[in-house]
């Protein structure tokens, strides 16, 4: 009996435990679009992979080639693998996601593992700074941004610190509550480094941030009493439901939310103001500075 796994690097812990839920061996498989399954490797064992019979491994430069057994032509990997033996290599990412930071390398998505098996941290992403940006032929340091309402900054280095190396310590690390995902649950470079730009604006310019939340009262409520179809204003989605069957667990995820984005104001030392529609905007404005000067603010 054996388990096969042939997408992305699969964590080590969670082969352990598949192992054990099976009680047979968890295998993953390396390979291409171009050249099929090249190799193969027992996950729990570490990041050391194994050719199948017939096929060789050529390292040019920084490129590494795979010829023999069933290929008809060799071809050129996109990621980098080390050579460990001629029939074993590891692992180490893809050319485009390789960082080089004060002479070491390390892969983003491995960095990213590391951030996320965090306990506590619920997203977390590292950002490579934009060289035009940054006006340096190479990055000095990365960033991070996390979602982690449990977390403080301090807490989440120290334990990143038990995990990489120092060198790729993101500084700064933003905690945000929540990453600007598309449809399909990917982080859009362009909407990443609009999020750092922005975080970095407000920090380092010594801002003081508030928060002016508007939402409509029903959004909070869902006091809806018929059938309703509600469309998605940004997307033109449309889903027909009947509140009240959903309305008590909209109403729960609509509070965490707000607690969670409440939450990581208040540790990011921002002030935090819901503004419901149905009221003046100048009058709750108002009451807010009043609010302010009698505590001091």
């Amino acid at each position: 009996q054996l388990v096969l796994s042939a997408t992305a690097p699969l964590d080590s812990e969670l082969a352990e435990r598949a192992e054990t839920v099976f009680k047979a061996p968890v295998r993953e498989i390396y390979g291409c679009t171009e050249g099929g399954s090249l190799a193969s490797r027992r996950t729990v064992s570490g990041n050391r992979w194994r050719v199948f019979d017939g096929i060789q491994m050529q390292l040019i430069e920084e490129t590494c080639w795979m010829s023999g057994g069933h290929l008809d032509a060799p071809v050129a990997l996109s990621d980098v693998l080390e050579p460990l033996s001629a029939d074993a290599f590891r692992l180490l990412g893809r050319h485009s996601d390789m960082v080089n930071i004060a002479g070491k390398r390390a892969s983003l998505s491995s960095l990213n593992h590391h951030l996320n098996a965090i306990a506590g941290v619920q997203d977390g992403v590292f950002v490579l700074p934009d060289e035009a940006d940054s006006g340096q032929a190479a990055p000095q340091r990365l960033s991070a941004l996390v979602v982690a309402p449990s977390l403080s900054e301090k807490a989440i280095l120290a334990a990143l610190a038990t995990r990489i190396d120092v060198a790729f310590l993101p500084r700064p690390l933003y905690r945000v509550a929540q990453l600007p995902r598309n449809d399909t649950g990917k982080l859009p470079r362009r909407e990443l480094l609009a999020l750092l730009q922005g975080l970095k604006h407000f920090r380092h310019r010594n801002h003081e941030v508030i928060v002016f939340h508007t939402l409509d009262p029903l959004e909070i409520s869902f006091a809806f009493k018929n059938d309703a179809i509600f469309e998605d204003m940004e997307t033109g989605a449309k889903i027909s439901t009947q509140p009240a069957h959903i309305g008590g667990a909209y109403r729960k995820l609509m509070q965490d939310y707000l607690a969670r984005i409440k939450k990581s104001c208040r540790e990011n030392r921002i002030d935090y103001v819901l503004l419901p529609t149905d009221a003046p905007f100048d009058l709750a404005f108002t009451k807010f500075l009043q609010k302010r000067k009698r505590i001091g603010g």
